[in-house]
């Protein structure tokens, strides 16, 4: 039988069957804001920041700091035709935007991004095809993802129970913030040899445990990508995954 853990799969196979359980130019003088990440403007989320492009090929840069993940929306406003960039703290283009601000003027852009952590995210703006100058007014807003309940006891006590009924098992998880551990419990009939594995993008770490908490093995990357692989030979009973 197999049971597999999404966001981490897990894979438990048993004897009898199986289960998966480039170079910026530096600010001019005159210039009201920085032409490069490390010249950013700090705008605060939610305000209005007024802008102006001087000269063909002036890029304004803004810096945003926000303290968790969701979604980071930036647009302008005015009637210069502006153009967009968004950029992680390591200067990575996340975002482009041309148009998108309104329904109406085709003119300002509109930048919306699902940031996945907090920190600080960069905007650059300039004018489309750097084509001409003029005035813009930014505004940054920031929604807040919602954060589920866990989905998964932390504790022994509180793991989930695993029914494998069938020969093939699919269980969700998701590791919600740091330190999240997620248990989960399951019983086996009969003695048989065991795989226990995940799959997916997430760097796991997996724990076999006794009925009672004790620890019989532990892995971290034997399985493929990032993902732990424990195999063991165990008796029938209650066994518990971490």
């Amino acid at each position: 039988m197999s049971i597999s853990f999404y966001k981490y799969l897990a894979l438990i196979a048993v004897f009898w069957g199986s289960f998966f359980i480039g170079v910026n130019r530096l600010q001019a003088a005159g210039d009201d804001h920085g032409n490069s990440v490390a010249a950013a403007t700090p705008a605060a989320l939610g305000k209005n920041i007024s802008g102006t492009i001087e000269a063909r090929k002036d890029v304004d840069y803004f810096r945003f700091r926000v303290r968790k993940k969701g979604l980071l929306t930036v647009i302008t406003r005015g009637s210069t035709d502006t153009y967009g960039v968004l950029f992680d703290a390591s200067g990575k283009v996340l975002k482009r935007s041309n148009d998108g601000a309104a329904s109406t003027d085709g003119k300002n852009f509109r930048l919306r991004y699902q940031v996945p952590a907090a920190g600080d995210y960069y905007v650059a703006v300039r004018y489309y095809r750097n084509a001409g100058t003029g005035e813009y007014t930014l505004r940054a807003m920031f929604k807040a993802a919602v954060v589920s309940a866990d989905d998964h006891g932390n504790t022994v006590a509180a793991a989930s129970t695993v029914e494998l009924t069938n020969d093939s098992v699919i269980v969700a998880g998701n590791i919600e913030k740091a330190g999240d551990l997620d248990y989960f419990r399951f019983t086996l009939a009969r003695k048989g040899r065991l795989i226990l594995t995940t799959t997916g993008s997430t760097d796991t770490f997996g724990r076999l445990h006794a009925a009672g908490g004790k620890v019989l093995a532990a892995n971290n990357d034997a399985g493929a990508g990032n993902n732990f692989r424990i195999v063991r030979t165990l008796n029938a009973g209650t066994y518990l995954v971490s």
